[in-house]
């Protein structure tokens, strides 16, 4: 994921565990314009990537995700 992919508040948010990433995933908690969106992508290109299922491996995904994210904003 690159740096711009989404900001650095909703970054902050999320590795701050100040909100969930399986919140804003399912659209329970709001962030700015697009980002819902965008990491609902990154999460099905991370699905795909590691062969794994959204649905059964969601735990997995959220991991890798949040873990992209530190690693681009840490």
């Amino acid at each position: 994921m690159k740096k711009s992919a989404i900001s650095q508040f909703t970054a902050d948010r999320i590795l701050n565990d100040e909100i969930s990433l399986y919140g804003v995933l399912t659209d329970e908690v709001t962030v700015l314009d697009g980002e819902m969106e965008l990491l609902q992508s990154i999460a099905s290109c991370i699905a795909i990537d590691y062969g794994l299922n959204p649905d059964d491996d969601y735990e997995k995904v959220l991991d890798i995700l949040r873990d992209e994210i530190a690693a681009d904003f840490e």
